[in-house]
């Protein structure tokens, strides 16, 4: 008997609360101006394979030798 009694009251306090709803209060927010981004986004973006050609480069024709067996 003490079980029914809890299990109704339960129900009840659950489909009051379903029920009653919110007052949402409409909030006239303004959006932050996002910051600049930082300068190496906005500088041109660096060819790598060129700087590996310019770094790996053979200074001279007669310079690199390669014997054949």
């Amino acid at each position: 008997m003490l079980k029914t009694k809890y299990c109704a009251a339960l129900l009840l306090m659950a489909l009051a609360g379903c029920g009653s709803r919110a007052v949402v209060v409409p909030v006239a927010g303004t959006c932050p101006v996002p910051p600049a981004p930082p300068a190496w986004v906005m500088q041109a973006p660096s060819n790598s394979l060129q700087q590996l050609d310019d770094l790996f480069s053979i200074s001279a024709p007669g310079s690199l030798l390669i014997k054949q067996p």
